[in-house]
């Protein structure tokens, strides 16, 4: 999400998630509309960001401020408030608090842990207006005129139109399918490239097995091996938790886009390019991963430091193209 060639608010932040869970996406958009739930008593639109992450994740704050409130989302479920110097004001959503009214907040501090799956951002300038920081560098407030229908807050009162103008919802549905497809397949890329890992990984345990039952590495070694396994095991049931419930919440997006008399979207996946700066150090990683796999096959290096070595390049392939613009 760029604005003229450069960094956003909502990237810097979500840069900032994805040092601690590199898996993390955003999974719900600024305008999505969302239907009656135990979170919203009025059916409306969305003024704020969903960043997909486990349950327990500790969430960082993007940026300093004072803890103003602390507002119960559900029964378990809260909102952080954090009121900035110049008068913003972000809002870190369906959390477990780990801090109180009151405290100082520096960017990176944990201001709580994740309730269910994801931290919801929301955005307020010193007027009390949503902020779209998707489309912001610096903090800058949207203009009022941008809103559809006034959402639920602690601020003021709010009134809801008595009708409702689907052909509007169906449209703003079909934007944030488009979107959740988008992170889909991301996550789709994430899964494929570990899962073949995985694969790598058990190939090897296989072999220390086989090893370790002639005797030849030591029990530390063969259980160091099955750690390893483990985590890469644990890491791909991770992604396919989370493509389920992408994959789960498109399907309903559709069959809403359907009931309503809408189209689905056509969503074509972007191809991605790597950049000229980065061909190289992914073309010598290729080398490298196809010259220890052709000095395995001749018996002069182990399969393990070959596999290695093809995780290395497989790894830096996805980085490299996951970091490219469209």
């Amino acid at each position: 999400m760029k604005l003229s060639g450069k960094e956003t608010d909502l990237d810097a932040y979500v840069k900032r998630i994805k040092q601690i869970d590199p898996y993390a996406v955003i999974t719900g958009w600024f305008s999505d509309w969302r239907d009656v739930s135990m979170y919203r008593s009025h059916a409306g639109y969305h003024y704020g960001y969903d960043i997909g992450l486990l349950k327990g994740f500790r969430v960082p704050a993007g940026w300093a401020g004072t803890v103003t409130a602390i507002i119960p989302w559900s029964d378990y479920e809260w909102g952080i408030m954090v009121t900035m110097k110049n008068g913003y004001s972000v809002t870190y959503g369906h959390l477990t608090p780990l801090v109180k009214v009151g405290t100082v907040i520096e960017p990176g501090m944990v201001v709580g842990e994740v309730a269910v799956n994801h931290v919801d951002i929301k955005v307020r300038n010193p007027q009390g207006n949503f902020v779209d920081i998707g489309k912001t560098r610096g903090l800058l407030g949207i203009s009022p005129d941008v809103r559809f229908y006034p959402s639920f807050s602690t601020f003021g009162s709010y009134s809801y139109p008595v009708e409702i103008d689907y052909k509007k919802i169906v449209e703003a549905k079909k934007g944030e399918l488009l979107r959740l497809n988008e992170s889909i397949a991301i996550l789709q890329e994430y899964f494929d490239t570990e899962n073949d890992i995985l694969t790598m990984v058990k190939s090897d345990t296989e072999k220390s097995k086989n090893i370790y039952d002639r005797g030849l590495i030591s029990r530390t070694d063969f259980e160091n091996q099955l750690t390893e396994e483990e985590l890469q095991s644990n890491k791909v049931k991770d992604l396919q938790n989370r493509l389920s419930e992408q994959q789960k919440k498109a399907e309903n997006l559709k069959k809403f886009i359907l009931k309503h008399g809408g189209k689905e979207p056509q969503y074509v996946k972007k191809e991605k390019k790597i950049k000229d700066e980065d061909k190289e150090r992914l073309e010598k990683a290729k080398e490298e991963a196809e010259k220890y796999q052709k000095l395995f096959e001749e018996g002069a290096v182990s399969k393990k430091l070959a596999e290695s070595k093809e995780r290395e390049y497989k790894r830096l392939k996805l980085e490299l193209m996951l970091k490219t613009e469209d």
